[in-house]
């Protein structure tokens, strides 16, 4: 999967290098990855099936015994294993590093963004708890009962919220810089995200771009897993007021193998789009290369002019 990544490119030129490089390694790239792929979007549609056989239509509530809750957290864990080992075959065709290397870089990685959640979850929990506070009327001039300030306060957080997440897209530039090159996270980490956030509009357009794309695309895809979707709930309503489902007896396992199929194929759509912020990164990179070249060059020049 040769093609020259330390180069600077615009936004349709990331997408086009992208989709050559997916294009041209077709074949490799299927015989490395279907299996992960496979299994991943096995334990993805058993759970999309299970929560949706479990769901009480009427009230929103997960009904299930404790065996059923244990076995459905033993395939969410699973699930977060496969994807890992996922992420760690498809940056293992863009680094040549190693299976076990990748996927040790992933789970730190993963690690530092639960951390960060964490502490933006707390942040955002604390703005919501101070705008109710502020704006929760006294019972005296307005009935509880009244939801405006309610919808302020959602309004407002969604607003923050909304703010921080793009306020965190360098991130990603932090993401692949620390699975391409041999770095240790700890070291790289701040001088990365500085360099990520200098970056910030490209990719942000980057961004903009591949969710576009992904909105389409996924969209037509998923039709199927709509329609299922939709005679699924209708059924668990006439269930709820005690008709018949009227569903056939297969349904259940026609559900998983659509979900099964549909994700298989979304997740070669989002190995393109990895694809698309590589080669985002390598332009970034390049452009960080130059700028320091530039500023090496700028005292010899001063230099030479003043002797």
């Amino acid at each position: 999967m040769e093609q020259e990544l330390y180069k600077t490119r615009n936004v349709s030129k990331c997408v086009k290098a992208a989709y050559t490089l997916f294009n041209t390694n077709f074949k490799r790239i299927f015989s490395k990855l279907w299996l992960p792929f496979l299994v991943l979007s096995m334990l993805l549609a058993w759970n999309v099936k299970t929560y949706l056989q479990s769901l009480d239509i009427m009230s929103g509530a997960f009904l299930a015994d404790n065996q059923s809750i244990v076995l459905y957290g033993i395939i969410n864990l699973l699930t977060l294993v496969a994807y890992v080992w996922m992420l760690a075959n498809v940056f293992h065709l863009l680094n040549v590093q190693g299976l076990r290397a990748n996927v040790i870089k992933i789970v730190k990685l993963l690690v530092t963004y639960m951390l960060i959640g964490i502490v933006i979850g707390v942040i955002i929990g604390a703005i919501a708890g101070g705008l109710a506070y502020y704006f929760k009327p006294s019972e005296t001039t307005q009935p509880l009962v009244d939801g405006t300030w309610i919808l302020k306060v959602i309004g407002i957080t969604g607003v923050i919220g909304v703010m921080i997440f793009l306020l965190l897209i360098p991130l990603y530039y932090v993401f692949m810089q620390f699975m391409i090159e041999d770095r240790k996270l700890r070291q790289m980490f701040f001088p990365s995200l500085k360099e990520g956030f200098r970056h910030w509009g490209f990719l942000f357009v980057i961004y903009f771009v591949i969710t576009l794309i992904a909105l389409v695309f996924i969209g037509v895809i998923m039709m199927p897993v709509f329609v299922l979707v939709i005679s699924q709930v209708s059924a668990l309503k006439s269930m709820a007021m005690g008709d018949p489902s009227g569903l056939p007896s297969y349904f259940g396992w026609l559900y998983f193998i659509t979900f099964t199929v549909v994700y298989f194929i979304v997740f070669h759509f989002i190995t393109w789009a990895l694809f698309v912020l590589y080669y985002a990164y390598g332009s970034i990179r390049r452009n960080e290369m130059d700028r320091e070249s530039q500023k090496k060059e700028l005292p010899n020049q001063t230099h030479s002019y003043q002797s």
